[in-house]
């Protein structure tokens, strides 16, 4: 998917979550789900980037995962600090105003 299609995406999404529904939980959004590789790991500042591939494209998509998202591997539940660089991942996110927010990371 390219990053023009992506950012109209992210566009169109801000207008469902605007500042006067600042009250809507998570489970009242709809959640994208995407599958990738993990390119880079910011564990000080809660951040995942991760390489995807879409029609023969490659993208990345920057991710803030907050200290509330689940992380699974298996059927265990694990950390942040244990995902790593090269990490296949499936992550269900919503989009905000500060960015693309992880609810659900699965490491498969």
């Amino acid at each position: 998917m390219s990053r023009t299609v992506i950012s109209a995406v992210l566009l169109i999404s801000a207008f469902f979550v605007a500042p006067g529904n600042c009250d809507t939980s998570v489970r009242e959004i709809e959640l994208s789900i995407v599958s990738g590789v993990v390119t880079a790991v910011d564990w000080v500042g809660d951040k995942l980037i991760i390489r995807t591939f879409y029609g023969g494209q490659a993208d990345e998509l920057n991710f803030l995962v907050p200290d509330k998202a689940v992380i699974t591997k298996g059927a265990a539940n694990i950390t942040f600090g244990n995902i790593n660089i090269a990490d296949k991942v499936t992550v269900q996110y919503y989009s905000d105003l500060s960015g693309l927010r992880a609810v659900r990371i699965t490491v498969k």
